[in-house]
C-alpha cells in the first residue's frame, strides 16, 4: 500500500524506543494471488454493491494472499530481526486445548470419581433392565466400561445420563438412536431402548480403542418439551459454558447465481429467471448442466455473455455463505466457552459457536445432540388417550 514502507520504518523505531520486539506478518484473506477477483466479488456481495462501485470496504489490491517465506524475506530484507522473531513465535506455538479441559465438570457425589459413579449407575440400571445379571451380561458391561474408562469418556456418559434422567423426572418422552444402540452401557443408563446383548450387536460399531473417537449419542425428545431440556443444560452448566453448534450454509448453484449475478450487474429479472430455472446442483456443476437439463437448454443461458458468471460461480462452490444454528447440537465445556470457540449471536438471539459439527468432532469437544421429534409427542398423546399410560420416570441414584 502507499505509505507502507514509511509506516513500517516508524513501527521499528517505535519498537526500539519502547523496548518491544517487532515481528513480520501478512494480512491474509485468500491463498493465492489469482484468488483476488473471487475475494473481491464476495466482498461486493457482502456489501451489496456492484463490482463497478467504489467502497472503502473493498480491498485496494491483490496483496492479501498467503505469501511464502521467501517472498516475505525479500519484502522485509531491511529488517531481518522481524522475520527471526516471527519464526521464534511459531516455534513456541503449541496446542492450547488439553483433553481434560474440554469436558464439562459433572458434579459428582462426594468421594467418588467419574469412573466409580458411572459403574454404580450401570450396575443399578442393569438390575432394572435384566433382573438377573448373567455371566454374558456382566462380561459385556465390564468390557465396555473398560474401553470407556481407558478413553476417558466416563464424564461424557454421566453428562448424557444426567440429561436423560432430567427428562424422565419431568415425564418427557426421550430415546437415543444411532450407533449408541450397540452399547449395553447406554442401554443400562436408559440412553437407548435397544438391548444389544439380545440382538447380538457389536459394541465397536459405537466405540472402540482403535478409532478412539468421541462417542456420539443422538437423543430424541418430545418436540413440545425439547426446549425445556435445553434450558436445563444451560442452567446446570451455566450460560458461559454452553453454546449451540453452528451449521454452514454453502454456495450452491441458485445462491451463487443470485449473489454473483447481482454483483456483476446482470439485470435483476434475468438473474431471478436464471436462478429459478437452476436445478438443485452444486455451483461448480452449472456449465455441464446447461447441456443436460431441458429447462436450461430452452433459455438463453448458453450464450457467451453468461460464461463469466458461471465460471465465477464455479470458483465459490461450497464456500460458506452464512452461519445457521444446528437443530439440536450443544457444546458444553468446563471453562468459559470463549476459551475454545468464538461465538456469534444468531438471528433468534441464540449464541452459536462458529464451529460446525465436523470442527467440534475434530477438536473432541463434548457435543450433546438434543433433537426434537414429533413422533414422540404423538406417542405420548396416544398413550394417554388409550388409558393414561404416561411416561414413567425410571429411578436412578440421586446426583
Amino acid at each position: 500500500m502507499p505509505g507502507s514502507r514509511f509506516l513500517n520504518h516508524h513501527l521499528v523505531e517505535l519498537g526500539e524506543t519502547l523496548g518491544i520486539p517487532v515481528v513480520a506478518t501478512n494480512n491474509v484473506h485468500y491463498a493465492r494471488p489469482e484468488d483476488f477477483p473471487v475475494h473481491d466479488l464476495l466482498t461486493c456481495a457482502r456489501l451489496k454493491i456492484a463490482v463497478e462501485e467504489a467502497h472503502p470496504g473493498r480491498p485496494l489490491n491483490g496483496e492479501n494472499y498467503l505469501k511464502s517465506g521467501a517472498r516475505m524475506a525479500r519484502l522485509l530484507a531491511w529488517c531481518p530481526k522481524a522475520l527471526e522473531n516471527t519464526m521464534e513465535i511459531a516455534a513456541r506455538c503449541e496446542p492450547v486445548l488439553r483433553k481434560d479441559d474440554r469436558y464439562p465438570e459433572f458434579p459428582l457425589p462426594e468421594g467418588k470419581t467419574a469412573n466409580v459413579f458411572l459403574r454404580e449407575l450401570v450396575r443399578e440400571g442393569a438390575k432394572r433392565r435384566y433382573g438377573r445379571i448373567t455371566h454374558t451380561i456382566r462380561e459385556m458391561l465390564t468390557r465396555e466400561l473398560q474401553v470407556i474408562e481407558k478413553l476417558g469418556f466416563a464424564g461424557y456418559f454421566l453428562v448424557v445420563w444426567d440429561v436423560v434422567n432430567f427428562a424422565r423426572e419431568k415425564r418427557i418422552r426421550c430415546t437415543g438412536r444411532g450407533s449408541a444402540g450397540a452399547s449395553a452401557v447406554a442401554y443400562c443408563l436408559y440412553l437407548s431402548e435397544v438391548d444389544p446383548i439380545a440382538r447380538n450387536l457389536v459394541f465397536e460399531r459405537f466405540l472402540s480403542m482403535e478409532r478412539a473417537e468421541m462417542p456420539d449419542v443422538d437423543l430424541d425428545f418430545d418436540s413440545r418439551y425439547r426446549d425445556q431440556v435445553t434450558k436445563y443444560v444451560y442452567d446446570k452448566y451455566g450460560e458461559e459454558r454452553v453454546a449451540s453448534v453452528a451449521t454452514y450454509s454453502t454456495y450452491q448453484a441458485r445462491s451463487a447465481v443470485r449473489d454473483i449475478g447481482q454483483v456483476l450487474g446482470y439485470p435483476s429479472k434475468e438473474i431471478d429467471a436464471l436462478a429459478k430455472s437452476m436445478p438443485y446442483i452444486g455451483a461448480d456443476s452449472i456449465l455441464p448442466a446447461l447441456e443436460h437439463f431441458p429447462e436450461l437448454r430452452r433459455g438463453p443461458w448458453r450464450e457467451e455473455r453468461y460464461r463469466r458468471l458461471f465460471e465465477f460461480c464455479g470458483h465459490i462452490a461450497g464456500f460458506p455463505r452464512f452461519l445457521g444454528t444446528h437443530l439440536g447440537g450443544l457444546i458444553v465445556t468446563r471453562d468459559p466457552i470463549t476459551t475454545v470457540t468464538p461465538l456469534q449471536m444468531a438471528a433468534k438471539l441464540v449464541r452459536i459457536a462458529q464451529f460446525d459439527r465436523d470442527d467440534v468432532e475434530d477438536l473432541n469437544l463434548v457435543k450433546l445432540d438434543l433433537l426434537s421429534l414429533k413422533t414422540l409427542s404423538v406417542l405420548e398423546d396416544a398413550a394417554e388417550t388409550i388409558g393414561g399410560l404416561s411416561y414413567e420416570r425410571v429411578p436412578f441414584l440421586a446426583t
